[in-house]
């Protein structure tokens, strides 16, 4: 009777005193059971680091300090700028009708004015090109891109001066610039496999055909968007060293016409520029196919019949 009433008392209490010590676990349970009374000695034992208990009911206190010069999101505090744009040309002074809002021809002088919102003062102006090129820099050395612009700049530059030699001394415009740049990248975006920043990049041509006037140009930019979207071209440069198997086991394609669609946007520049052009949808699928035809360098999945029966599906009666 005296030893069944000390097991149990053991049963109550030591696992009270192993939990508080840190030593209830699988051992000191079964030494409970078969030995009862001598399960103290486990009970009362000093835990290892693994086994102690964390306050806080099991969670550590974990103090977190920034250094000096870090910065936290409620550190950060947006300040509206203070307009003080006025009407007079920051080139000549020339007194304008009214307050320029983005980049401005002065009829007195000829040249640009821009505005621009000084980062430092917060202030907002007119300024002339030059000034605007300043503050554009400052900008971009405090949001860390200042490196990628000059790099960018130095491009121009570059591209610029090859103009001029082949323009026999003509000075290339801005536009002959970008469109280099444009070609430039198309290129490269092709040869690398990135055909997600193919298609971006031809259909910024599309809109710099369309603003030079060159409208079926054009339209043959956005049909090959178009083309590109419905034969759901994927961007593979990442993957170009994984050997047939990998890619296999990946799912890894250069294009996945099951993922293809046509884009409302691409739809609309291409009515936009037929209703410009006039054409009804027989001259409209004629220039598809003539511009898909001058796109034998890519390997497309579907023929020009299939892609022109999906696009003239969603064109329906619009033309």
């Amino acid at each position: 009777m005296i030893i069944g009433t000390i097991f149990m008392l053991s049963w109550i209490f030591l696992p009270v005193v192993a939990k508080k010590r840190g030593n209830l676990n699988t051992l000191f349970i079964l030494v409970l059971i078969f030995f009862g009374p001598l399960a103290i000695f486990l009970a009362l034992r000093t835990p290892s680091p693994k086994f102690q208990k964390l306050s806080n009911d099991g969670i550590p206190d974990v103090s977190v300090s920034f250094s000096q010069g870090e910065l936290t999101n409620s550190d950060y505090q947006y300040i509206p700028p203070k307009d003080e744009r006025q009407a007079i040309c920051p080139n000549c002074n020339f007194k304008l009708k009214k307050v320029p809002g983005a980049r401005t021809k002065c009829p007195e002088c000829g040249k640009y004015m821009l505005v621009r919102t000084d980062p430092h003062t917060r202030i907002r102006k007119v300024v002339t090109e030059d000034q605007a090129s300043a503050i554009d820099d400052e900008i971009a050395r405090l949001n860390g891109t200042y490196e990628l612009k000059v790099a960018e700049k130095n491009r121009k530059e570059k591209i610029r001066k090859d103009l001029r030699k082949s323009f026999n001394g003509v000075e290339p415009s801005d536009k002959d610039v970008e469109w280099r740049i444009l070609n430039e990248d198309s290129i490269k975006y092709a040869r690398e496999g990135d055909w997600v920043s193919y298609g971006i990049n031809r259909s910024q041509m599309a809109h710099a055909l369309e603003e030079r006037g060159k409208l079926r140009a054009a339209l043959e930019r956005y049909f090959e968007v178009m083309i590109l979207d419905l034969v759901g071209i994927q961007d593979i440069s990442g993957v170009t060293d994984f050997d047939a198997e990998m890619r296999k086991l990946l799912d890894i394609r250069q294009f996945k016409p099951e993922e293809g669609k046509i884009h409302d946007t691409q739809l609309e520049n291409v009515l936009r520029l037929a209703k410009q052009m006039e054409i009804n949808k027989d001259t409209l699928e004629s220039i598809f196919h003539d511009g898909f035809g001058k796109l034998n360098y890519i390997k497309f999945p579907m023929t020009s019949v299939q892609c022109w029966e999906k696009i003239s599906k969603k064109l329906g009666t619009s033309l």
